[in-house]
C-alpha cells in the first residue's frame, strides 16, 4: 500500500514538472535550459531551478543568485540546501543525497 501510494506521488510530482515546464515554456517560448559548463568552474544553469516559481516555490528561485555557480556558499545556504518536494520521489532510498562535485 506504502509503495502504491509512493508511485502515485511520484506520478503526481513529475506531471507537476510537465506542467511547469509547459508554463515556463508559454511565458518565454522556449523550454528550461540545462546548462552544464565543459570548463571547471563554470555556472551551471539547471532547469529545477529555471523551474521553481512554476511549482510554488518563487521565494526559493528569487533567492537563487544566477551569477554564481550553485554550490556557491550562498546558494546552497539559502536555496540548493533546501528540500522540494515536488523533485524528490518518496520511493528514494537516500532521499538525503546532493549533487556536492559541481566541476
Amino acid at each position: 500500500v506504502r509503495e502504491a501510494a509512493a508511485r502515485a506521488t511520484c506520478t503526481n510530482n513529475l506531471k507537476q514538472i510537465g506542467i511547469a515546464a509547459h508554463a515556463y515554456n508559454s511565458a518565454l517560448e522556449y523550454f528550461p535550459p540545462n546548462q552544464r559548463q565543459v570548463a571547471a568552474g563554470g555556472i551551471r544553469i539547471r532547469w529545477a531551478t529555471c523551474l521553481l516559481p512554476y511549482i510554488e516555490q518563487d521565494n526559493l528561485y528569487k533567492a537563487y543568485n544566477q551569477s554564481v555557480n550553485w554550490s556557491d556558499s550562498t546558494n546552497v545556504t539559502n536555496v540548493t540546501s533546501k528540500f522540494v518536494k515536488t523533485y524528490q520521489c518518496p520511493s528514494t532510498p537516500n532521499a538525503s543525497r546532493l549533487d556536492r562535485a559541481p566541476d
